[in-house]
């Protein structure tokens, strides 16, 4: 019974991160479009989906100076934590 719980509460957890990231690869007009779709159509063909969405994330913005801002803050907690306790 616990395991079951775990399951739903594993899909409950993944299934908004799944749906942003398919919903990324899709046009822009099929986002909103009525009833909704969970995969990018046609689903049988990956390599026909909008895959340069990401490839422009990474490339035409500052992606990496942002990651480097969030690790360097994610650092700092960590150590401002952890050291006083040690």
């Amino acid at each position: 019974l616990m395991f079951f719980g775990l399951i739903a509460g594993a899909v409950t957890t993944i299934t908004p991160f799944a749906w942003a990231f398919f919903s990324a690869l899709k046009p822009a007009d099929k986002v909103f479009a009525f009833p909704p779709t969970f995969l990018p159509q046609p689903a049988t063909k990956p390599l026909e989906w909008n895959w340069i969405v990401y490839t422009e994330v990474f490339s035409s913005s500052r992606f990496v100076r942002y990651f480097w801002n969030t690790f360097l803050l994610a650092v700092g907690c960590w150590l401002v934590a952890v050291v006083p306790a040690a």
